[in-house]
């Protein structure tokens, strides 16, 4: 190994799933590239810990942390990237894998363009499988063409984004939206190096309304970029729903209509019960100074002054 080669630092949260552990573990170890090391950080894992995990590996570049509760993907991220020592740093989840010359070929690619960050085509494998382009253009993020959740980059874009937000579904989104405006240069590999395991565990967790949520909270957040390219975004919104009800039946879509016009209605009943409240607080309020008044009569009578 040559001793001017930098040393990347592979940030890897873990939580549960011990199954995979080993493999995407196996896969660093697979790297044309060498100089690295691993910190994989047990996210309080209420079962198979990481310790017992990797309780074979005797690779010394390996550095098992742990927290003492659970605090969620982006603190274990976080929590490896303030305990690193590398010039670059490399977010990898344990349910991944790296192809062998993911670190060789982004590195280059770093060299090649002048870039601060560099990803690649992601392969996703498992449940599903089939080759996925992300993209840098904050229109196609913001329309819900999120990025992968791993790109190798030079410290300073991580610490120029301040780590990662403690979101609980796309915090991996969050962060390439922050790069982005912060000027970050990107390089991208078109060969799918990054392999992303589609399973039952994280489909239940892609599903769930605290996806929606947090992209919406997202959006709000990066609400100034998002007004610069708010007609495309709107566009691309327009154009995936019309693609998906052209996809869907009849009956489908009768169904949907009538799931959205009873939340609709309760939406209403919401407001409703809102206004009326929002009401009685100002009839509340515009009694005030008629009650201080009675009240202030009452006390000086009392008092003897009046």
């Amino acid at each position: 190994m040559q001793s001017n080669q930098p040393l990347i630092s592979i940030l890897m949260p873990y939580y549960r799933l011990g199954q995979f552990l080993v493999e995407a573990v196996e896969s660093v170890k697979r790297q044309t590239y060498q100089n690295w090391e691993l910190l994989v950080v047990d996210d309080c894992s209420p079962e198979m810990s990481a310790t017992s995990v990797l309780a074979q590996q005797t690779d010394p570049r390996i550095r098992l942390l742990r927290h003492d509760s659970n605090l969620g993907v982006s603190a274990a991220r976080n929590t490896a990237a303030s305990n690193s020592k590398g010039e670059y740093l490399l977010p990898l989840d344990s349910d991944d894998l790296l192809e062998p010359t993911y670190i060789e070929k982004m590195l280059r690619a770093l060299g090649e363009t002048g870039s601060s960050a560099a990803y690649s085509q992601v392969k996703y494998f498992g449940k599903f499988d089939f080759i996925y382009t992300p993209s840098t253009r904050l229109c196609d993020i913001f329309s819900g063409h999120y990025p992968c959740n791993t790109l190798l980059m030079k410290r300073e874009v991580y610490d120029s984004v301040g780590g990662y937000k403690p979101i609980a579904a796309i915090e991996d989104t969050e962060f390439w939206i922050s790069a982005i405006e912060s000027g970050v240069k990107f390089a991208f590999v078109e060969e799918p190096l990054y392999l992303y395991r589609t399973h039952e565990d994280g489909l239940m967790r892609m599903r769930g309304s605290a996806v929606a949520k947090d992209f919406l909270e997202v959006l709000l957040s990066h609400h100034h970029s998002l007004s610069q390219h708010l007609e495309v975004v709107l566009e691309k919104w327009i154009e995936q729903k019309a693609a998906y009800y052209a996809a869907q039946s009849t009956s489908q879509i009768d169904s949907e209509i009538s799931h959205l016009q009873s939340e609709y209605a309760d939406l209403r009943a919401k407001y409703e019960s809102l206004e009326k409240r929002v009401r009685r607080n100002e009839e509340m309020l515009a009694s005030l100074p008629q009650l201080t008044r009675q009240l202030s009569y009452v006390s000086l009578k009392k008092a003897g002054l009046r």
